[in-house]
């Protein structure tokens, strides 16, 4: 789930938790016995308020994994080039990375499986640069060819990638936070309302709440994840 969607979610239950479940119910609506009960509602509200926040530890665990392989390439050129062996240049450059253990690991080993170690980071997010470096790994061991230069190459480009990731981010900063302030501006609307005494609050726990808090919300996410998805294109274009 992305991160405007897992935020929107819970914001959505948040609000129809405080503003339609916890409010009285409408004697018409007085029936429905699928309501869930108030321990149910906030386990529902804690789990998705944890995925929104997963969500966003995951982007910056990836962007850290897309860091830590360009310094492994970077290190493992600069090794190679001072004169170590593939495998202990290898390990001194996956040592000064935290988040590469397993590829420390099997360059220790004599009969460690260093390319399998790496198109395993290649398979989490943010690890793509790891597959890379397996075939360069895998060509390099089976043609005897040098890998400094390889590997000193395929820093520059995952360098030159991630600049060009910082700069789309840095013009799709505006659109993003338009977007975000517009979704906050009903918010925004009834709180001046209530300033100004106008007790808006009214409409959204009365009769009314399920015919306007409902479709606010489901509209409210729309936007959100339409703006996120236009975002993302842009990103990857």
């Amino acid at each position: 789930m992305s991160t405007a969607a897992s935020w929107c979610a819970a914001l959505c239950a948040a609000l129809a938790y405080q503003l339609g479940w916890a409010a009285r119910p409408h004697p018409g609506l007085a029936r429905l016995s699928s309501r869930p009960r108030t321990t149910d509602r906030s386990r529902v509200v804690a789990r998705l308020l944890a995925g929104g926040l997963g969500s966003l530890a995951g982007r910056r665990s990836a962007a850290r994994r897309r860091t830590a392989l360009v310094a492994l390439a970077d290190g493992l050129a600069a090794e190679l080039r001072a004169g170590a062996a593939p495998r202990p240049a290898l390990e001194a450059a996956a040592r000064a990375c935290p988040l590469l253990p397993e590829v420390a690991a099997a360059a220790r080993s004599p009969a460690g499986d260093v390319a399998g170690a790496l198109s395993g980071v290649g398979r989490l997010p943010g690890g793509e640069a790891g597959g890379d470096l397996a075939v360069l790994w895998t060509v390099c061991e089976a043609a005897g060819a040098g890998l400094a230069g390889p590997a000193a190459r395929l820093a520059a480009g995952l360098r030159d990638e991630e600049q060009v990731r910082r700069e789309v981010r840095a013009q799709l900063a505006g659109p993003r936070a338009t977007a975000w302030l517009l979704a906050g501006l009903p918010a925004f609307g009834l709180l001046m309302g209530a300033a100004l005494g106008a007790a808006p609050w009214r409409l959204l726990v009365g009769p009314t709440a399920v015919v306007l808090v409902v479709p606010g919300l489901a509209l409210e996410a729309a936007g959100l994840l339409w703006s996120r998805q236009l975002t993302r294109r842009a990103e990857r274009g």
